[in-house]
Parts: structure tokens; C-alpha cells; sequence
């Protein structure tokens, strides 16, 4: 979570000196336009004021949205409709995290919201605007802390946004958060009174209609509104050897699995619908993953899969099959590294039966139907129908779709020394709790112990790399 003391704001002036006031606006509203790349004399930042509403109290918020996006669709000829809500009680469904989270605004395309008794409910990754309406009873910092979330939520939720929009209305402010994925969350306050406030508030719906400097035109969302659904349809840069110039390749249905990190080196992980998946260089790309890296930095994912695979394919290690990297536009040091990879794995707790379960936590120290990640949770993932794979067949068994997805991971996969070693050595542990033999007593006595007195989802993932004991009373690592 980004904590409110790391949003970036002016210096506003103290209270009673409305001079000051007046110039702290007037500089937050050129700020803003430069941020967004919008031109202060664009004619949608000043209507008429008789025929367009004023935006000059928080209870008229929603209703002045509305009719001012009514306004921008006719003068601009846009396709769709952006509608307001106001949802306090409403938990907006399909998160990629699972939370369960209720912004007080929230704007998505007419299309997009359901129907009936869900009429005020979208799901996340249709949602352009999530913002906060200040409650009684809390302080600014809480409001503030609180309407952050929803806006880091919100890129979460939303891959192909490089930034997005966050709103907070209280009784005599209007805060608009503008939140640029690997950097940091801007905020600009206005009072209700301010001539500046219904300018921004315009430039803002202008904005949620079309704002391709904040938009990843790489990354395709289709929403299935009968199943609620999104899929994702990628357009890759691939250059073979016969290639003079890179080529398109488009790779459709692919669902968000996994995603952390909105500020700083935000990762989203995708996995194919497809049972054929698409293609590159012949090989299936079952898997991409988006991280946005800072350049230059010494830890080389790509190099380490190459390294690994130079001599050919290593068992228990994931294959990369396409690299691309984007530069960022709007944060100078980073870039989107984009990678695709062969194969897919379930998540460990997706494991149905405690037997299944030691099965898998022996092989992996065996380096066998696993595959390994190298940092984040979930980095143990057991193959597609793992009891087939585990059979004594030469023949490789392709991974196929399950109601499970995949993993919960942020990076790719590596044997770790101590994996290779455990592998060597042959550890059966497991055999051993199943009684079947006790061939090593000395790896028992080191892995027996933590075994049992951690939670089962903790099972080969922290601990084991070197983390703190599992704290009961904060559901955390130490």
C-alpha cells in the first residue's frame, strides 16, 4: 500500500491568507494541465456556464459529473457514455487481489455497469475512476490514506493504464490524485469556491473519455459483460532472424493472474485461456508478464533464463520465449519488461488432499513437476494435472486450463543453490512422514520442525528463503 505521506503536493498556504490561496490554485491547475498534456484553452475547460453545471459543492458531485459527461460525449462525438455512481456500500466485484473494497465514486462506461439489484456495481477493470467522499468522524490524513487506495487499487486492476485517476470531496475541498505507475501519486487541491475548480473538474471527465498519454495502446481489455469477465489481447514486437523489422504478433485471451506494486516496480502476471495458446517463434506463449523496471539495474532476468538454458531446456526451470522492452513515457529511469514463458503451473493451494500436497513439497526439493520462482509468494507451482505429469511416462504432458489459473507470483523461476543441492542429495522427508523411508535424517530434522508449525499456504515460500518466523497474531512474516 502507498502510504499518504509519500503523495507528492504543493506547499498550500495557511489559512485566511486568500491571496496566497488564489496563486496556490492557479499554480496547481497549470500543473495539472501539464501533467495530463491538456491545453488550458481546449474549449471542453470552459463551457458556458448557463447551459452546464457549476461543480460548486460536494452533494451536487455526482449529478454535475453526469451532465458535464453528457456535455463532453455530444461536443466530442464519443462512442460511449461515461457514468458516475455514487457506491459507498457497494463492493465492486473481480478484483485481480480479491479485495474487497467499496470507493465512494466510481466512473465506468454506461455499457460496462451491470443491471437490476447490481446496477451500481462494475467491475474493476472497467473502472476509470475510483474516488473517496470524506466521512464524519475521520481525519484529513485518514481520507486522504484511504482514497490513495483506491487509486493504487485501481492501476492494480487496470494493466493497460500507465496512470490513472483518484478523487477526494469533502465539504469545502476538491481533491483530484493523479497516480503515475513507478513514481507517485500528485495531488491537487481546490476549495469548492475556487474559478479554477470547475475547469479541472471538466478537464477531468474530458480526460476519462480519452487520455492516450495515460494509456497502454499495447494492451487490449474486452469485457464479456454475460460472464464479467475481462480478457487481455496483446500486441507484441517480435523480430526474427528472416525479420528485417519488428513484426506484430496479437496474443488474445490472456486473464490478469497477479499484481503488486502500482508505485514502484509494478508486475502483472497474465495467463492464456486459449487450450492453443498463441505463438512466437513456434513456441506457445502460455504465460506474459509486465514488470516495470528501472533501467540498467544489475539483477538480469533474461540473462539468468539464457544462462540456465544455453546447453538446453533445464528441468524445473520456466522458458522464455519472447523479450520486448518499452520505455516508459512518462517516468525517465524505467521500462516495461515484458516477457512471454512456456509453461504454466497451478498455485500450491490450489492442492486438494494433504498427501498431494507433501507429494508436491518432495518433488519440489527433487526438482521434479515443479517449477521454481525466484522471489515473491506462490514461488513453488506444481504442473497442470500434476498426477499425470508425476506418472513414469518419457512423454511430457502439455499443461492444460483449469478453474484454478495460476500462479500468485511476481517473477520467473530459478533452481536457487540450495534447491540444486537439496536435489542432489535426493531428500525424502516426505517418503518419510508417508512411511515410506527414512533416507535423510539430518534434512528431516531441519524441514520437520518448521513444517508443522507453520500454516500450510506458508509451506516452501518465505520461510524457506530466509525470513523471520510466521507471526500468528499478524498473519505475516517477520
Amino acid at each position: 500500500m502507498t502510504h499518504y505521506s509519500a503523495v507528492y503536493n504543493l506547499q498550500q498556504p495557511s489559512k485566511g491568507d486568500e491571496e496566497n490561496l488564489e496563486q496556490y490554485e492557479e499554480k496547481c491547475f497549470k500543473q495539472l494541465l501539464d501533467l495530463i498534456d491538456l491545453d488550458s484553452t481546449n474549449p471542453t475547460l470552459n463551457p458556458s456556464l448557463t447551459t452546464t453545471p457549476g461543480f460548486s459543492s460536494r452533494s451536487t458531485f455526482v449529478e454535475d459529473a453526469n451532465r458535464a459527461s453528457q456535455w463532453i460525449k455530444q461536443e466530442n462525438n464519443f462512442p460511449e457514455l461515461l457514468v458516475f455512481k455514487s457506491t459507498p456500500h457497494e463492493t465492486q466485484p473481480r478484483h485481480v487481489n480479491h479485495v474487497e473494497s467499496k470507493p465512494d465514486i466510481v466512473a465506468a462506461f454506461e455499457k460496462d455497469w451491470q443491471s437490476g439489484k447490481d446496477e451500481r456495481k462494475v467491475p474493476w477493470p472497467c473502472i476509470r475512476l475510483a474516488g473517496k467522499d470524506a466521512s464524519k468522524g475521520k481525519t484529513k490524513p485518514g481520507q486522504m490514506q484511504q482514497a490513495v487506495t483506491y487509486l493504487d487499487l485501481l492501476l492494480l486492476a487496470r494493466p493497460d493504464f500507465k496512470a490513472a485517476f483518484g478523487l477526494l470531496i469533502s465539504e469545502k475541498e476538491f481533491h483530484l490524485l493523479v497516480g503515475i505507475a513507478g513514481d507517485r501519486v500528485y495531488e491537487f487541491t481546490f476549495q469548492w469556491t475556487s474559478r479554477f475548480t470547475r475547469r479541472v473538474a471538466y478537464a477531468l471527465v474530458y480526460f476519462l473519455y480519452d487520455f492516450p498519454k495515460f494509456q497502454d495502446s499495447s494492451i487490449i481489455m474486452a469485457h464479456d459483460k454475460a460472464t464479467g469477465v475481462c480478457t487481455y489481447t496483446f500486441a507484441l514486437e517480435v523480430k526474427n532472424k528472416e525479420d528485417s523489422e519488428p513484426r506484430q504478433v496479437f496474443c488474445p485471451r490472456f486473464v490478469c493472474r497477479y499484481a503488486r506494486g502500482s508505485f514502484g516496480t509494478r508486475t502483472h502476471v497474465f495467463v492464456s485461456e486459449s487450450l492453443d495458446p498463441p505463438k512466437v517463434a513456434g513456441q506457445p506463449v502460455r504465460v506474459i508478464k509486465d514488470q516495470l523496471c528501472r533501467k540498467d539495474t544489475r539483477f538480469n532476468e533474461v540473462g539468468i533464463l539464457k544462462v540456465i538454458h544455453r546447453d538446453g531446456p533445464v528441468s524445473g526451470v520456466i522458458e522464455l520465449v519472447h523479450e520486448e522492452r518499452i520505455l516508459s513515457s512518462l517516468v525517465k529511469d524505467r521500462e516495461t519488461v515484458r516477457l512471454g514463458f512456456k509453461q504454466e503451473g497451478d498455485p500450491f493451494m490450489s492442492i486438494k488432499t494433504p498427501q498431494e500436497m507433501l507429494m508436491v513439497a518432495y518433488d519440489a526439493l527433487e526438482g521434479k513437476f515443479v517449477v521454481f520462482s525466484l522471489s515473491g509468494k506462490g514461488n513453488i507451482l506444481c504442473l497442470k494435472d500434476y498426477q499425470k505429469a508425476r506418472s513414469p511416462s518419457p512423454v511430457a504432458i502439455p499443461p492444460t486450463q483449469t478453474d484454478q489459473g495460476t500462479a500468485q507470483t511476481s517473477s520467473t523461476v530459478v533452481l536457487t543453490d540450495a534447491s540444486l543441492e537439496a536435489r542432489e542429495r535426493k531428500p525424502s522427508f516426505i517418503k518419510f512422514l508417508l512411511n515410506k523411508s527414512i533416507n535423510s535424517p539430518n534434512l528431516l530434522s531441519t524441514f520437520a520442525p518448521n513444517l508443522f508449525r507453520m500454516p500450510p499456504y506458508l509451506l516452501c515460500t518465505e520461510q524457506y528463503r530466509g525470513f523471520g518466523p510466521y507471526d500468528s497474531t499478524k498473519g505475516s512474516m517477520q
